[in-house]
């Protein structure tokens, strides 16, 4: 089994189950959420005709059912047993990482 390690930009291992841990998904949160908040402003238009006022509800709708399916924690690639090895030798991974980060900066 290959075992998929998901780095932060600092050199540190994200928790398997966070929203940061996948690389984008922020981006995407940020995306949905500004989204929204474009929809309702533009619900508040007076002359919004009923097609645009469905349209945008719709958006609104699926906006933030994308947004709750985000924030659910993810499945892991990582098996029980690697995730307890991962949580006992954390401060030597951290150290590892620290000690060996590329001179560049760029993740690994």
């Amino acid at each position: 089994m290959k075992i998929q390690r998901r780095f932060a930009p600092t050199g540190g291992l994200f928790e398997p189950d966070s929203v940061a841990c996948f690389p984008g998904m922020r981006r995407f949160k940020e995306m949905y959420e500004k989204m929204i908040t474009d929809a309702e402003k533009s619900l508040k238009e007076p002359n919004l005709n009923p097609d645009m006022k469905k349209s945008y509800e719709e958006q609104i709708t699926s906006s933030k059912k994308a947004l709750e399916d985000l924030n659910k924690p993810q499945e892991s690639s990582l098996s029980e047993d690697d995730l307890n090895l991962i949580k006992k030798y954390k401060p030597q991974i951290d150290e590892a990482t620290k000690k060996y980060k590329p001179k560049t900066g760029g993740n690994y």
